[in-house]
């Protein structure tokens, strides 16, 4: 799905508030939202985001860290594949952002763009993600694992990569900047 068609999607289901989804360190998903009026440039530009935002513990105090002062901005720059209406808010719908800077490249501390430049690294190793499922475990039956249904979808493709980072992550000096797969440059 491309800009335009995530507009004319939200015309078509009236949407009226569209929120922008992150996740901070702390695995909270948070969010930013606009009214549906502001989509077509939000969709290009991004929203702005203070980098202490990224800061902050799961009791909402901000912790010292450099580089994540409350003075500076990243912008919140959606990925059009993961619009999603929401049905249990009306008139709302959803898109999973990129943290990124002005120049709309990785700031260095966006966990999707980690975990798609870890996928990449794990693709050119030879490794390819499969996704399971647990299915819930009654008393006196077996657990079985199936396949993830999700596994097609843009906005779940890393679904199987936390188990994989845990390990690889803590063997990598470090993420290659230069191989990043966020951000476009323009």
């Amino acid at each position: 799905m491309n800009n335009a068609e995530v507009i004319n999607l939200a015309q078509t289901a009236n949407i009226q508030l569209v929120r922008f989804l992150y996740c901070d360190h702390s695995g909270v998903t948070r969010a930013k939202a606009i009214h549906v009026s502001h989509l077509a440039n939000k969709l290009r530009e991004g929203i702005g985001l203070t980098r202490a935002q990224m800061a902050m513990n799961l009791l909402e105090q901000l912790i010292d860290i450099d580089g994540m002062e409350p003075v500076g901005e990243i912008r919140l720059v959606p990925d059009p594949e993961t619009f999603s209406i929401l049905p249990w808010t009306p008139g709302s719908a959803s898109l999973i952002c990129d943290q990124l800077d002005h120049n709309h490249m990785n700031w260095g501390s966006c966990p999707r763009c980690f975990l798609k430049d870890m996928v990449a690294r794990a693709e050119r190793m030879g490794n390819q993600g499969r996704g399971y499922l647990r299915e819930r475990v009654l008393p006196g039956t077996r657990a079985r694992w199936l396949p993830n249904p999700f596994r097609s979808s843009a906005s779940l493709q890393l679904d199987w990569i936390g188990s994989f980072c845990s390990g690889y992550a803590r063997d990598c000096k470090g993420p290659e900047r230069t191989e990043s797969n966020c951000g476009t440059g323009n």
